[in-house]
């Protein structure tokens, strides 16, 4: 009994590491081709020229300040709306680097890698189905623009995306187990977003915003298991459709009765 109950267990477990695989190949395979890229734009003057040029010499030059331990971001004076969080990390980078152009490039690579992860993660927690997280995750890596901004120049998209992610994981989360640990996951994302781009702040008023709603209108799970939220949610459309027939049927017939004050009693007619 004991040997058949292993052999069940180390069979769920292979097919647990083969649902995942997928995506753990896939998150390898992304990793090394754009830091392949980044060590070839490195290595090429206008590869490195594009990679410090404009925004990016900007943030380096507050990576400096933080190494030098100038911690004010006195900067705001002069370059307004570029948030620390993003120079602190190249700071590190150049720590770890010494300065390379790779190492510094690598933050990007690392932080869309981590994006990949966290859609097939987010995806799969919201559906329940590893074919339909693979495919949300594929187009994250298929897409050209995430592909160039994080192999090409040193700015903050890919960390915001990163971040941003883990703002909708933390709220669909949220929604579907009602569960305090996701809503302080989502504030923490939420001020993480913001400290990465002043638009965070846009994001986090609407994961709140959102929020209070569903607290308002959802109704709270009976049980610690509940069905995927996306059926849950469908269910409410019939109700929520009944609720606006009646509220527009009684909007018509209370119409019909003021109407009905205004054209007074009926006149009866006199036949000759």
């Amino acid at each position: 009994m004991t040997v058949g109950l292993t052999k069940a267990e180390q069979k769920a477990s292979r097919k647990g590491f083969s649902q995942w695989r997928y995506i753990l190949l896939l998150m390898a395979a992304y990793l090394f081709a754009n830091s392949l890229h980044v060590a070839l734009n490195a290595r090429t003057a206008k590869g490195a020229t594009a990679l410090v040029s404009s925004d990016s010499a900007q943030y380096l030059s507050f990576a400096e300040r933080f190494l030098a331990g100038n911690f004010s971001m006195d900067y705001i004076r002069d370059v307004p709306h570029r948030q620390p969080l993003y120079p602190l990390l190249l700071a590190a980078a150049t720590k770890i680097g010494n300065g390379q152009l790779f190492f510094l490039g690598e933050v990007n690579v690392v932080a869309m890698t981590l994006a990949i992860g966290s859609v097939y993660f987010g995806t799969l927690r919201f559906f329940r189905s590893h074919v339909v997280a693979a495919i949300p995750a594929f187009l994250v890596v298929c897409n050209p623009f995430l592909w160039r901004i994080a192999g090409a120049r040193l700015l903050t998209e890919p960390l915001y995306v990163l971040i941003l992610i883990w703002v909708i994981i933390a709220f669909l989360q949220y929604l579907q187990e009602r569960k305090t640990l996701w809503i302080l996951l989502g504030s923490f994302c939420a001020a993480l977003d913001y400290l990465t781009r002043p638009n965070g702040i846009f994001d986090a008023a609407a994961f709140l915003g959102v929020l209070l709603l569903a607290e308002l209108w959802l109704p709270r799970l009976s049980g610690e298991q509940s069905e995927p939220f996306p059926k849950r949610a469908l269910s409410l459309v019939p109700e929520l459709s009944g609720r606006c027939s009646g509220v527009r049927g009684c909007h018509h017939s209370s119409l019909d009765s003021k109407a009905s004050l205004f054209r007074g009693p009926a006149i009866p007619r006199i036949s000759d």
